[in-house]
């Protein structure tokens, strides 16, 4: 495993079909949202070369571009020209000194392929009015502007063929407001939430799927009952032989039925596995990104709850994580979804807000994901694991997801090509 001084984690940006398009990689040189005094110019570095030498794009950005921030200094000592453009996002942050000397590095920059991005720019600053001319997108942030603000932003940027990226969008009522006014691109958790429906309006197939992780959850595992009901769904039983199948498992002979498949996969693989195709099956019409969301918690959390030795083989864990986007999955409030399916109390408290066992390390991995590095110092040292650990974790977890939805290519591979893109 590389072992890396800097904490990384990636946000996921989305095209106006919520596909995704890129990722910004979220860091720090340590684990407060200051730089600790260390040099900005390292940490960035540091995740350049994370990125293209030790990790692979194809592991923390899917292939995606991925959006990076630079420094003043970076960007005069043309950084950037050492990556390729295809790759990535040049992103200069609000609080870079603007001149033009900066502004000519820019243009070079754009003249040689590279998109640049500007991060939370305010029209009513003249000292950066003049990267409008270099600038290919520009983030308005959602959470320190007001509508009428967001509109006038937008409405200005579009006339200058500068697409907009409305960032910070954390419900989907903000998404769709910001669909609605020509934004172009969208950052944020919003995807994760749910839409709620009434529950008449969950469609047969999907409450099936949902019969899949009660049955497979349940205390007493019912082979009989849980094989029956995959053999009664074409598509939830080719998934799993595919799974089982897969050099992933490292199964030296194929699989020829449902009973062997499950008998192969022992007791916790079997209701880990189970769960991940029937929540692979109930986001079918859902973003890929949430799928991949769920899957990337639920390996991150059940790595961490075996290092530092909560619950049984880290197989809550994994639960905890998976279903942790249940709602969104269905469009139904998670304590309702929850009710149903057959976990232990304390995951579903800790997935409720209760104070359980399993609730620190729920709120560590959201802290994680979003970037939110105090809270992640926080919970690191009640949890009494590492940064660093919890960062080598992370990544591992990375790869397992690439690893997964690499047995599906095709849908991996659309998400990419939908446009509108980011093509220079």
């Amino acid at each position: 495993m590389i072992h890396v001084e800097i904490y990384i984690a990636r946000q996921p940006i989305f095209n106006r079909n919520q596909r995704v398009v890129a990722y910004e990689l979220l860091y720090r040189s340590g684990v407060s949202n200051r730089y600790n005094g260390e040099d900005p110019d390292k940490a960035t570095l540091q995740v350049i070369q994370n990125l293209f030498l030790h990790l692979g794009s194809q592991q923390l950005t899917h292939g995606a571009k991925a959006f990076i921030n630079f420094t003043r200094n970076l960007l005069l000592n043309e950084t950037a020209l050492h990556l390729p453009p295809k790759m990535v996002v040049v992103e200069i942050l609000e609080d870079v000194d603007v001149d033009q000397q900066l502004h000519e590095a820019c243009l070079l920059l754009r003249q040689k392929g590279y998109l640049i991005a500007l991060d939370d720019y305010v029209f009513e600053e003249e000292d950066r009015e003049i990267l409008l001319d270099v600038a290919d997108i520009v983030k308005v942030d959602f959470v320190h502007t007001t509508q009428s603000q967001r509109t006038e932003i937008v409405e200005r940027l579009l006339e200058r063929r500068v697409r907009p990226l409305a960032e910070k969008v954390e419900t989907q009522e903000e998404f769709c407001w910001a669909l609605k006014h020509g934004y172009t691109f969208f950052q944020g958790h919003f995807f994760c939430k749910p839409v709620l429906i009434s529950s008449r309006e969950i469609p047969g197939h999907k409450l099936n799927y949902l019969r899949v992780i009660q049955a497979a959850n349940q205390r007493e595992l019912d082979l009989a009952s849980l094989e029956e009901i995959i053999r009664g769904d074409l598509s939830l039983c080719y998934k799993l032989l595919q799974y089982i199948n897969s050099a992933f498992f490292g199964v030296r002979h194929p699989i020829r039925s449902v009973r062997h498949a499950l008998l192969l996969l022992g007791e916790v693989n079997l209701r880990k596995w189970v769960s991940l195709v029937a929540m692979a099956e109930l986001g079918r019409d859902k973003p890929p990104e949430l799928l991949r969301t769920s899957l990337l918690r639920a390996r991150f959390s059940e790595l961490l709850a075996q290092k530092i030795g909560l619950g049984k083989e880290g197989s809550e864990g994994f639960l905890l994580g998976m279903f942790s986007t249940l709602d969104a999955f269905l469009g139904r409030p998670l304590g309702e979804m929850l009710e149903g399916i057959p976990i232990g109390k304390e995951i579903k408290g800790a997935l409720l807000g209760e104070d359980t066992p399993f609730r620190d390390l729920y709120e560590l991995i959201l802290c994680y994901e979003k970037g939110n590095w105090i809270g992640f110092e926080e919970y690191a040292g009640r949890l009494r694991i590492s940064a660093q650990e919890v960062t080598d974790i992370y990544l591992e977890s990375l790869g397992w997801v690439e690893e997964i939805t690499r047995l599906d290519e095709a849908e991996s591979a659309s998400s990419h090509r939908e446009g509108p893109g980011f093509a220079s």
